[in-house]
């Protein structure tokens, strides 16, 4: 028991031991990184590239957004933002995938195991692929200009250049992703009113022929007014035949042409009650076709409004789709890199010393502290 307990002291004192402290937080750690970063850890070439996306915006701005909207184009932060997040997400990675695989990219055997994948505490999984291409796949937009930045790390130079590329063709992609969706809020809903209201033209001008076809008449108001003239006239006649019969009766009561006035008199009243029947009666009268003459033609005017209306809001959405349109531009072409810039070597070996370092001032200034403490 008591040389447990002398083992236990020994170890503690040992432990507190101020060149064990060192040697274990600092030395040892910084020697392995020197080791690792100097001699194990494989090269990694980065590809960089650079876009912006632009839209179409007729709004007024200041300043650089007032520059590009000079040239009708300008910034479309929201879209930018979505895309991304986009370049960001495990769907860009599955369609990455799809077209350039990436575990043969980054499980290459001229990496080292503690760099290429699966590392030796991940699976073969598209999880751990997803977690393990955040460490060699960067987007950084920049809020001021609205520039992103994409730069892809892998072991080989021409994988580094293509992943760029392909990522870049996705960003594309995702902006005619919501260019269509964004049609499709705006124009689709036009669209189908406006075939809405020409099927409603289309089938009342139908009714209309059918109308016509069935009274045998093509305008019944125009056939209307010349039945009231022709009635107006017989009227006219009718009044001046019995303006000269009361005439006769007046001046020669035994005038043998009273007769044949008033038998003219009475064809005339005749034929004016007859067209009157014609014009306003049962329903075979003309009044009845005229009204619904004008129903259908009133329903036509509405139909055909209505197209127009219909028109022209399918014309200011497209404008409207047009202007909200975003486009992917490159700035930076993918670079095909000629050197390996990392892993930063000298940097890593210097953070790995001084995290060590203050790691060890740290207990040294507890330790420090407890003894003062205790005395």
């Amino acid at each position: 028991m008591q040389a447990s307990a002398e083992f236990w002291g020994r170890l503690r004192r040992f432990i507190a031991d101020i060149r064990v402290q060192f040697a274990g937080l600092v030395a040892a750690p910084s020697l392995l990184a020197c080791f690792y970063y100097g001699l194990i850890a494989a090269p990694q070439f980065v590809s960089h590239t650079e876009y912006i996306v632009r839209g179409v915006d007729s709004h007024r701005s200041s300043g650089l957004a007032q520059l590009l909207n000079t040239f009708g184009l300008s910034r479309a932060a929201d879209e930018t933002s979505a895309i991304e997040s986009f370049l960001k997400s495990r769907e860009v990675l599955e369609k990455l995938n799809a077209r350039v695989d990436l575990r043969t990219i980054y499980g290459l055997a001229t990496a080292d195991a503690l760099s290429r994948f699966p590392r030796f505490w991940e699976k073969n999984t598209f999880e751990d692929l997803y977690a393990y291409t955040r460490d060699y796949i960067s987007v950084v937009k920049d809020p001021a200009t609205g520039v992103t930045k994409l730069e892809i790390a892998a072991f080989d130079a021409k994988a580094a250049e293509s992943l760029a590329a392909a990522m870049l063709g996705l960003a594309s992609e995702m902006a005619n992703s919501l260019n269509a969706r964004a049609q499709a809020d705006t124009v689709d809903a036009s669209q189908r009113e406006l075939e809405d209201a020409r099927d409603n033209v289309v089938k009342i001008q139908s009714d209309l022929t059918a109308f016509r076809n069935e009274a045998l008449l093509v305008d019944p108001l125009a056939f209307a007014g010349a039945m009231l003239e022709e009635i107006g006239s017989l009227s006219l006649e009718k009044a001046r035949t019995q303006a000269q019969i009361s005439e006769a009766e007046r001046l020669s009561p035994n005038n043998p042409a009273l007769g044949g006035l008033k038998a003219s008199a009475e064809a005339l009243s005749q034929k004016v009650d007859e067209e009157r029947g014609k014009l306003a009666g049962d329903s075979s009268a003309l009044a009845g076709k005229v009204a619904n003459y004008e129903k259908l033609t009133l329903l036509r005017e509405l139909a055909e409004k209505r197209y127009a209306s219909a028109l022209l809001s399918l014309q200011t959405a497209e404008s409207e789709a047009q202007r909200k349109r975003i486009y992917i531009e490159e700035i930076v072409k993918p670079n095909l890199p000629d050197e390996a810039t990392r892993p930063e070597r000298l940097r890593s070996i210097v953070t790995m010393f001084v995290v060590g370092f203050i790691a060890f001032a740290i207990i040294w200034i507890l330790s420090v502290g407890s003894k003062d403490h205790a005395q």
